[in-house]
């Protein structure tokens, strides 16, 4: 009964003192609150533009002996336990790619009666004053005064070297693209967060354009290598049927008043050389065909549930919510800076001390 009574006067005690106290807590969760509405102000809009799609792929024709013998011969391997279906882990991973953020830096649009890149605009969001120079020789000047260069680049090396100014882009492209799959339903939304509605509206149907691209071209990687192996085959076969030919219709004109043993072979030779290439081309002709009918086949058609729009409402920052957070956390700091004011003051003559 001791305790419980003792639990309640220091109750009554801390009420007590914070109610005398409450002028005090007041201006404090007041100072907090206008410290809140500034950050929330200078805090700057961010947009979300953003698309959904589902993607559907066709069942490839893996049985095909034509298409299967033919990758054979050009060194291709079409794996008949293959899944038609891509991979979901794929698309972060184009995504992250540097030739996919490359590509995403070279879009342009007008903006304020002027042509930009998206690179031009990023560099002028984030240096001072919009200098482009002025970014790009701080962020080497950094780095070299990080680390030495122990390396020596050698020219036509046949190597592909990333700038300091792309390597600092690259990383603010990844807090810019946002991808999420849905496992249960399988669709894929692809958002853009950006200050300018009309820019992330532009980057969004780039980045979804850019993306089904690259899924399509991983999906047909190895056909289009057959077909463009047949292709080649083919060309060649027309040019050594067509010398055939010609070798042919020049040997019957020149001897027209001949008619041995010899010539006889030498004609039947020349008429089967011409048959077989003749057959040689129409197989590779048919077989161009047939699989240019599987590439349109098995090309990924991408139902769009949501497409590309500018958007008006902002995505960031909810000002209201942030302005209430600093004021419950002022009411907080003033409630603690008088019930433990005492504590530390005698804290701090301890350390004094």
């Amino acid at each position: 009964m001791k305790n419980k009574k003792n639990d309640t006067i220091d109750l009554i005690k801390i009420i007590s003192k914070i109610f005398k106290s409450k002028t005090k807590i007041i201006y404090i969760t007041i100072i907090f609150s206008f410290l809140g509405i500034t950050y929330a102000l200078i805090i700057p809009n961010k947009f979300e533009s953003f698309t959904k799609f589902y993607p559907n792929y066709d069942n490839m024709d893996n049985n095909n002996s034509d298409l299967m013998g033919l990758a054979g011969l050009a060194g291709i391997n079409i794996n008949s336990n293959t899944s038609n279906n891509i991979p979901t882990s794929i698309y972060p991973e184009i995504l992250k790619s540097n030739l996919f953020k490359k590509e995403i830096l070279k879009t342009e649009f007008d903006l304020i009666d002027k042509k930009f890149s998206y690179k031009e605009y990023l560099l002028n969001q984030t240096s001072l004053f919009g200098d482009y120079n002025f970014l790009q020789k701080s962020i080497i000047t950094l780095k070299n005064l990080i680390k030495k260069n122990d390396y020596t680049i050698i020219e036509n090396d046949n190597l592909e070297y990333i700038s300091e100014v792309d390597n600092y882009l690259f990383k603010l492209l990844d807090n810019k693209i946002k991808l999420e799959i849905n496992e249960e339903n399988n669709f894929i939304k692809l958002s853009i967060f950006e200050k300018n509605p009309k820019v992330s509206a532009i980057i969004a149907k780039k980045a979804n354009d850019l993306l089904q691209k690259n899924i399509i071209e991983y999906k047909l990687k190895n056909i289009n290598e057959v077909f463009e192996f047949t292709s080649s085959q083919l060309e060649i076969s027309k040019n050594n049927l067509y010398k055939i030919q010609d070798s042919l219709a020049n040997f019957r004109d020149s001897n027209k008043s001949i008619k041995s043993d010899i010539f006889l072979n030498k004609l039947n030779r020349l008429e089967t050389e011409v048959n077989i290439l003749k057959n040689v081309y129409n197989e590779l002709a048919i077989t161009k065909e047939k699989i240019a009918i599987d590439v349109k086949k098995n090309t990924p058609i991408f139902t769009v549930i949501d497409s590309v729009f500018v958007p008006i409402d902002r995505y960031s920052p909810n000002r209201r919510i942030i302005v209430m957070l600093f004021a419950f956390f002022g009411f907080i700091f003033g409630t603690m800076y008088i019930l433990f004011k005492r504590d530390l003051k005698n804290l701090f003559n301890e350390i004094k001390k």
